[in-house]
């Protein structure tokens, strides 16, 4: 099981070869989540591990009888495939099929991900779902990367477990890609009714929630623990859906929805009731709540959630925004926030349209 495996393989140098290790880190990151939602078309049952032995790892069923592990190995260049004889000379096969066999579980795949496919004997491998090496039209090229696979694995593990793989998304413009991906799969499995600000929101959050998962970095007593390990080093499709619900909890609606709902409830719009003034803010709340207000929301949401009952106690649309200015208020983490500071009265009316308008 791959709990019992990732316990086996300390965490792996990074390897600086290849083009830009920056950006090519930032291309890896895009592959793992653009891979982890190819997978969850099929099953939300779907973890997605990164730097952790390979560049990122994804288990199908994770814990259960049919669990499938699958290695990823991510290399990028420009201008051209890449060769067989540049992969043995990087040892990049080797490295993998080393750490297969040190990981010593069933059902594993490795797989060696490229942005622009491998030549082997002058026929360029580019496909987008997995080609099996042993499998490849014979030649001196495929001997060869099979034999550097049959000199790690010896006779413990089988060489069919190894693949090539191209990936769709171009090194230049992935993050675009990225994110028409993300937001085609949301409305292929109908998750949420996001605007595209909301897409754009959700989409930063999961990746930046992966930035962090990818740079953590494990103590000794953490990598001994697997449960620990996969907290800080993975995300699964309950930490995607959790991110969407909050992204429509928080999502600010536009001026004009809120200009229409103040008509008939009377919203308070701050000491001088000043409607104008109120709704000119309101819509730099809204610009730069998408940029960088996403945490404090967050926070205010969860606000309302533990004060839910006495907040409830009130019908009255006024009353109950003055009741949460001061439960606001009363919130060290959320009144000492700069954003909250400058946007207290529009925050106020952005979680009273979400309980009265909804």
């Amino acid at each position: 099981m791959f709990r019992d495996g990732i316990v086996k393989i300390d965490v792996r140098a990074l390897d600086d070869s290849g083009s830009d290790t920056s950006s090519r880190f930032d291309y890896q990151l895009a592959c793992s989540f653009l891979m982890m939602l190819s997978f969850l078309y099929d099953s939300a049952n779907i973890v997605l591990m990164v730097e952790k032995i390979d560049d990122f790892v994804i288990v199908e069923n994770e814990g259960q009888e049919d669990e499938v592990v699958y290695f990823f190995q991510v290399k990028t260049q420009k201008n051209r495939p890449f060769t067989v004889n540049a992969i043995i000379k990087n040892e990049w096969l080797k490295k993998q099929a080393d750490n297969y066999v040190c990981f010593n579980e069933p059902n594993v795949k490795n797989i060696f991900l490229t942005n622009l496919g491998v030549s082997v004997n002058n026929k360029i491998i580019d496909d987008v779902s997995m080609s099996r090496i042993s499998e490849l039209e014979q030649s001196s090229d495929r001997d060869k990367l099979l034999k550097v696979i049959k000199e790690s694995i010896k006779d413990d593990r089988s060489i069919d477990d190894f693949y090539l793989m191209k990936c769709t998304l171009s090194i230049d413009a992935f993050e675009t890609q990225l994110m028409g991906e993300f937001h085609n799969f949301l409305l292929a499995n109908k998750l949420g009714s996001l605007t595209i600000d909301g897409v754009e929101a959700a989409y930063k959050t999961i990746y930046h929630k992966l930035i962090k998962k990818r740079d953590y970095v494990l103590s000794v007593e953490e990598k001994k623990n697997p449960a620990i390990i996969l907290e800080k080093k993975s995300i699964n499709y309950d930490d995607i859906n959790e991110i969407l619900k909050i992204t429509k909890d928080i999502e600010i609606p536009p001026k004009s929805d809120i200009a229409v709902f103040n008509s008939s409830y009377s919203l308070y719009l701050g000491s001088d009731d000043n409607v104008i003034a109120f709704l000119t803010k309101y819509e730099n709340f809204r610009e730069d709540g998408v940029k960088y207000g996403n945490t404090i929301l967050s926070e205010c949401r969860k606000c309302v959630k533990e004060n839910q009952i006495s907040l409830d106690l009130n019908s009255d649309v006024k009353t109950y925004s003055l009741n949460l200015l001061s439960v606001f208020d009363r919130n060290s983490i959320i009144a000492e926030d700069d954003f909250y500071k400058k946007y207290a009265i529009q925050i106020v009316a952005l979680f009273v349209y979400k309980k009265f308008n909804d």
